[in-house]
């Protein structure tokens, strides 16, 4: 009866308490290190984030189970003495009738807490698993599942609310259907049981067919219609949308695992030949106090290569540069902007309706244009036939009905010239100031794709401007770098 029958028992427990203790020290000794910078209040209002407090519940929880642990060998100790008093010569096995019902009732304790203790043991491996889900964020190929599910959980919950109430009358048909006949549909939670299994593909058409072909038909058609090829595909679709999204967001040329790990085991072999500086003294030396942001002044300090280094003594130019680089990358990473496929067919839409409602007031400045020359023609010529005609009648002066005729016809022309100029110089404006803005915006990008380049592989020849803090503490919220020729 006891657990502990070979000496490998003692050696696999020991290197999990190693670790264990090893983890307590690790969480304290940054818990502290928030308390001594930021006080006790807001040092731990900082520290509590959801990635803390799960490496705390999965610290508390390895110490519940050794609690549990050492309770379950304490009690099967006791059992074993009470049965070394027992003789099996002896009616009952033991001559005190006190000692077994202490027996029986040690028994009962043991099995109880045995059942408490595999329960307990079966929750372990998801408190270890979302310890993982801790480290896959490093990694940002690693971090795209728990991304994507992180940030589809709100229209996950909002379609499982209206998924739940779909399956729930399912549930509540199959068991007012097959209930009497069928023990698979006995009462609502083994209903539940077997339409999530039905969900799944596992079903018995002939014993559900028995109770009556047109009713069992009829809700097995509705249900895979509804439920499994229409409910679970919305699902399928809500997760992809949201998966496009962080896929853009991380990049094509995203860092892989095989990548990382090689960067880690170079730096980890340049730290031992003292060829580079950890970046938690690099940190350090710049920013002593990097959890408090009090000591700031508010404005991001730019600096350059040469007052990098003399910033961090022992840092080479070769990882201050490395540092500026990767700084700049991560940088330009974070203030990456990605969208899902519902955003981008909004935004296309957007941008058409602008276009639509701009051919159309484009038509109609041309239709007003041809509608308002054709009446000043128009005006023009009835007020020539009219002075022509009246000329002989009235005042006697023929030659000045004629010129003034000629006088309104000229006015008329005049105006309607004007219009038709002031017009075209709109148009002639508004596509001068479309080209401008176009030429000044492919210049700006060429401009900074060849800025980029030079600051890049002309290393010797300029200086780098560049906050090296971002590369370091890893904050997304790090204003961008600038990268400037001096």
């Amino acid at each position: 009866m006891n657990p502990y029958h070979d000496i490998w028992n003692y050696i696999f427990d020991g290197l999990w308490f190693s670790l264990l203790l090893y983890f307590t020290l690790t969480e304290g000794c940054e818990l502290l290190k928030h308390f001594r910078q930021l006080g006790v209040c807001k040092g731990l209002k900082l520290y509590l984030n959801p990635s803390n407090l799960i490496d705390w519940f999965g610290i508390a929880y390895s110490y519940f189970m050794i609690a549990v642990w050492l309770w379950n060998i304490w009690q099967i100790g006791m059992l074993q003495d009470i049965m070394e008093d027992a003789n099996v010569e002896t009616p009952g096995s033991w001559a005190n009738p006190d000692r077994r019902v202490e027996f029986f009732e040690q028994l009962e304790t043991c099995v109880l807490l045995a059942q408490t203790r595999r329960m307990a043991f079966a929750v372990y491996p998801f408190v270890l698993v979302s310890r993982f889900f801790k480290a896959f964020s490093a990694q940002p190929r690693l971090a795209l599942v728990t991304s994507t599910l992180l940030r589809s959980a709100t229209d996950i919950f909002h379609f499982g609310v209206v998924f739940s109430v779909v399956v729930f009358v399912f549930c509540l048909s199959a068991q007012i259907l097959f209930g009497q006949e069928l023990e698979e549909f006995a009462n609502f939670s083994r209903s539940v049981q077997t339409v999530f299994r039905i969900l799944l593909g596992d079903f018995d058409w002939e014993r559900m067919n028995r109770v009556g072909r047109i009713f069992a038909g009829a809700w097995f058609w509705a249900f895979m219609w509804l439920v499994d090829m229409v409910l679970l595909n919305m699902m399928l679709a809500i997760i992809m949308d949201v998966y496009t999204q962080v896929k853009g967001g991380i990049g094509a040329d995203a860092e892989t695992l095989f990548s990382q790990a090689s960067e880690i085991y170079r730096r980890w072999r340049a730290l031992k030949a003292g060829k580079r500086m950890s970046l938690d003294d690099v940190l350090c030396a710049l920013d002593p106090t990097d959890l408090c942001d009090d000591d700031d002044d508010g404005v991001d300090e730019h600096i350059t290569l040469q007052d990098f280094l003399t910033k961090v003594p022992g840092l080479s130019e070769k990882q201050a540069m490395r540092i500026l680089v990767a700084a700049t990358e991560m940088t330009d990473d974070t203030h990456r902007k990605s969208q899902s496929l519902a955003d981008s067919m909004l935004d296309i839409r957007l941008i058409e309706d602008r276009l639509t409602n701009l051919h159309q007031s484009v038509e109609k400045l041309v239709r007003m244009n041809e509608v308002t020359s054709s009446l000043l023609v128009s005006s023009a010529d009835q007020l020539q036939r009219h002075g022509g005609a009246g000329s002989v009648s009235h005042y006697g002066d023929p030659m000045h009905h004629m010129d003034f005729g000629s006088d309104v016809e000229s006015l008329m022309q005049r105006r309607s010239d004007a219009l038709v100029q002031l017009y075209a110089d709109k148009f002639d404006r508004l596509e001068s100031r479309l080209e401008a803005r176009m030429e000044a915006r492919m210049q700006a990008i060429e401009s900074r794709v060849v800025k980029l380049a030079e600051d890049i592989h002309t290393v010797r020849d300029r200086t780098l401007s560049a906050n090296p803090r971002s590369i370091l503490c890893g904050a997304p919220e790090t204003p961008p770098i600038k990268l400037s020729r001096p």
